[in-house]
Order: structure tokens, then sequence, then C-alpha cells
């Protein structure tokens, strides 16, 4: 009986890192033994075997990322991502309260066109509104669905934006009003936030406050989105205005640079875990920071990004080895047997 389960246990015990089979694999090996013994088994449960992957892969995670600064990018990433999906999808995507004034403007903007691009997707404007739907949908399975559900639909919101990424950069469908940026954006924010723990609702609720705020005023401020646009259905037929005051190159290379400087500071002063955190959480901004609106041709708007992000790569190799010299502990979250 303890053959067979030990060659098992051997096998799905790969998924950990070596340094963890060699100080814990013996005594786990040792609890499935004497759960599987008193239970009859001579095999793994289907249970204990998942809980060898998912417990293999986490561990192999906080060798590169740890757990506390995984769950600190997904408390902020995954507010953001929902906020994004529902302003994106409800006022520009959808706009219910302007339909009729939608479709009146729509129909004289095609006859413009002669017909040959297309303004709309069935009631909304673009397939966006797809992926804007799964942000909001892993939002609310985030504070209110179980685990599996939130996991499932933060992925599908990554190859949802991905997908869709793809049709606006090669023209497919045709949609007038489709852009690549949007969609990629939010498939930046949930890939960020999938390899964390789900946020607690508090958090997720209080983040949420924090990030519409911020949404609102940076648009009302600059004038892409104010509170005559939200009323006015055809002032908001183009997310891309919306979208370039988020994101768009002067932005993204301040808030990118910003958050460096920040994470520096905080290195420095031995917060290493809240500096990866927001190191991290620039990721979606640095990739949309060059561009001719900001000069990137000029190597002064790219050495602050070029430098910070070689210092945090050092600091994370320095980090992988030390952690690589401890015995890395984790047991598998889920219960052991059948």
């Amino acid at each position: 009986m303890s053959r067979q389960l030990s060659a098992e246990f051997r096998r799905w015990s790969r998924w950990y890192p070596s340094s963890w089979r060699a100080d814990s694999g013996a005594a786990m090996l040792g609890t499935y033994l004497d759960v599987a013994d008193a239970e009859g088994r001579d095999r793994l449960a289907s249970r204990d075997k998942a809980a060898l992957v998912a417990g293999g892969i986490a561990s192999r995670m906080d060798l590169v990322v740890p757990s506390r600064v995984r769950d600190g990018v997904a408390a902020v990433m995954l507010p953001l991502l929902g906020i994004y999906g529902l302003v994106i999808g409800l006022v520009f995507e959808w706009a219910p309260w302007a339909a009729s004034t939608r479709a009146h403007w729509f129909a004289r903007v095609s006859a413009d066109f002669g017909g040959s691009v297309r303004f709309t997707f069935g009631p909304f404007l673009t397939p966006m509104v797809i992926v804007a739907a799964f942000a909001v949908l892993a939002w609310i399975t985030c504070m209110f669905g179980p685990a599996w559900l939130y996991r499932s639909v933060l992925a599908a919101t990554v190859v949802a934006g991905l997908v869709v990424t793809w049709m606006a950069h090669f023209g497919v469908g045709g949609f007038q009003e489709l852009r690549a940026t949007p969609p990629l954006f939010a498939a930046l924010l949930a890939l960020l936030a999938l390899p964390g723990a789900r946020p607690r609702r508090g958090y997720v609720l209080l983040g949420s406050v924090l990030w519409e705020a911020a949404l609102f005023l940076a648009s009302h401020v600059s004038g892409a989105w104010t509170l005559h646009d939200f009323a006015d259905g055809t002032s908001t037929t183009t997310d891309s205005l919306f979208f370039m005051v988020i994101i768009g190159p002067p932005v993204a290379w301040i808030a990118a640079v910003l958050g460096l400087v920040a994470a520096l500071v905080l290195a420095v002063a031995r917060r290493r875990s809240l500096a990866a955190i927001i190191v991290l959480c620039t990721l979606p901004w640095a990739a949309y920071a060059p561009g001719p609106e900001v000069g990137s041709e000029s190597p002064l708007m790219w050495a602050p990004l070029a430098l910070g992000y070689l210092a945090a790569a050092v600091i994370a190799i320095v980090a992988m080895r030390v952690s690589r010299r401890r015995i890395t502990r984790r047991v598998p979250d889920l219960p052991i047997g059948g």
C-alpha cells in the first residue's frame, strides 16, 4: 500500500521546489500515508493531488515574488480592474440612458462612411464590452462569490482582453471605435491580480471608492469626461479620450516614474515588500509610457524608467538567491484526503 502511494507522492511533489522536497517531503509523505491508511486507501486522492499542485505552484512563485507582495498587488489591481470595467462598460460601451440619441447619431455617421465600417456591437459600442463585463464580474465574485469562480473569471478577463486587443490591432470585425490599448490594459490588470490571494471585501470596497474618485477627478479636470458627457450619449461614444487620461503616454510616464521613486525611497527605508508592490503596480503604466507625446526618442525620458526597473530587477535577483538559501516550507492549502 505504502509503495504505490509513495511513488505517486514523489511524482506529484515535483511541483514543489527541490529545497522544499528535501526539507519537508518526508514529513508530508508520512502525513499522507497515515491518512490513507486510516481511510483504507493505497493511492492519493484527487484532492491530495490538487493540493500538491496548488501548493507547489505557490511555493515556486514564492521564490520569485513572495506571497505578501502578490497579495498586495492583487489588493491594488483588482479594485481598479472592477471600476475600470464598470466605467468603460456602462458609460462608454452601453449608455442605456441615451440609447435613442446614440442610435440617431450612429445612423448619421454610418451614412457618412457609406456603411463601410461598424459603429455598434449589438446594443453596445464595440467588443470591448465583453472585457468590461468579465472585469466587473471578477470584481463582484471577489467580494461575493466562491474563490474558484473568482479566479476563473479573472483568467477569462485576461484571455478576453488579449483576444479583443488582437481584434483591434488587426481590424477584425471593422469596428470603428475599437482600440487595442483599453482591452490590453484590462488584461494587464487582471494578470497582475491573478497570482495573489483574493483580496478582502473591505479592501476591495475601499480601493474601489478611491480609484473611482481618482478616475472621475482626473477625467473631469482634463475635460475628457464631464457630468454633461455622462448624460449626453453622443459625447461618450468612444473610450479613447477617457483612456488617455488614465494611461496616455504623458500620464503613464509620470505615474511610472513617480512609482519607481516612491519604491526606491521605501526600499532604502527597508520597506522592501511595499516597494515591490509599488514596482509591480506601475507595470501597466510603464507598458504605455513610451510615446511621442513625452518625447520617447530622448534618452532623458527613457533613463529614469530604465534605471528604475534595472535596479528593481537587481534587487529581485539578490532576493531570489537569498530565498533559495532558505528552505521553503509550504503545506498545501487544500485538505488531505478525499
